[in-house]
């Protein structure tokens, strides 16, 4: 065992739960500017904005659900893949929501 994985393990843990609460925040957002996702469409369109909000919300709790599952298994190099792939995903998706939103609205 090596002795740094105890403290791969809480770094993991700790980057986990604050992503995780960084997820809820967006998640839960209603009109702040400050938080959440934020484009050009989003600030068009509410339901724009929902939607990005929710889906970027979640993606960023199952990154951090992720981080933590994965903590104990994966080397630091690891952890950071696995948290750029899910969050670049969840970052494009969202973008995807956003611009279908505002193109239905009228707004693209």
């Amino acid at each position: 065992m090596n002795e740094y994985e105890p403290l791969r393990v809480l770094y993991g843990l700790f980057l986990g739960a604050f992503i995780i609460i960084a997820g809820v925040l967006t998640l839960t957002s209603k009109d702040e500017p400050g938080i959440g996702f934020r484009i050009g469409y989003t600030y068009l369109s509410e339901r724009a904005r929902r939607k990005a909000n929710r889906v970027s919300g979640i993606g960023t709790i199952l990154t951090g659900v992720a981080l933590i599952i994965l903590s104990p298994f994966l080397p630091m190099a690891g952890l950071i893949a696995i948290m750029l792939l899910v969050s670049l995903g969840a970052i494009f998706y969202a973008v995807f929501i956003a611009l279908t939103s505002a193109y239905e609205e009228g707004y693209y």
